[in-house]
């Protein structure tokens, strides 16, 4: 991997234009975000200081506030475009079992896993359902409409991280993420596995996996 440059207005720019203009999810730096923090805060210290110096002219001042502003914009709007082409690769990857993840940022590769096991589950509870001309029955669903993450992830409660259970996997689970950012997974029906108390009984409620 080459040297990590700094992050830009015009780069970022360029950044927005290039997934603007591709179907497919464009390569970023994994640090991506990072970097683009420090730029943010490098420029929001920048204005701050200067406004507090009174070192700059109002019109140069007034240029450094609007760019912030556009900045923020512009992260949101390649957010808000790659969070649409993550979604849809999740649900290419739900229906036909392919897909490129290749692109994905750590922190977009979490809302793939998370989004995958929520459609491969009302998959499996009503198209599988429907198709033998039977009623959908929506297993274990609290959870999902109350909006939780499938692997939970609290820094402020590593007690409910501490017992493991023994889990039989009853379906196949694709790749998820732990408290820890550790990596489980993908498993197979049949697999067996000690999990954190907290995940599998998130499995268990999906009726994904049981107790041994």
């Amino acid at each position: 991997m080459g040297e990590v440059s700094a992050i830009t207005f015009e780069s970022l720019y360029e950044t927005v234009r290039k997934e603007k203009t591709s179907e497919e999810l464009q390569k970023l730096n994994p640090d991506f975000y990072r970097q683009v923090i420090d730029y943010l805060k490098a420029k929001t210290d920048a204005y701050k200081g200067a406004k507090e110096k009174n070192n700059l002219n109002p019109t140069e001042l007034e240029r450094i506030k609007t760019q912030i502003i556009n900045a923020r914009k512009l992260v949101k709007d390649l957010y808000e475009r790659r969070e649409k082409k993550v979604l849809q690769l999740t649900l290419h990857k739900s229906r036909l079992n392919t897909g490129d993840e290749s692109a994905l940022l750590p922190e977009e590769k979490m809302l793939f896993d998370r989004s995958l096991i929520i459609l491969d589950k009302f998959r499996k509870d009503i198209l599988l359902n429907l198709v033998n001309a039977k009623m959908p029955v929506i297993t274990g669903d609290a959870a999902i409409t109350k909006h939780e993450p499938i692997a939970v992830q609290r820094e402020d409660s590593k007690e409910a991280f501490s017992e493991k259970i023994g889990i039989r996997f009853l379906a196949n689970v694709p790749q998820f993420l732990g408290p820890k950012m550790e990596t489980y997974g993908p498993f197979e029906a049949g697999d067996e596995l000690n999990l954190y108390s907290e995940l599998a009984e998130t499995l268990l409620k999906m009726k994904a996996a049981e107790k041994i």
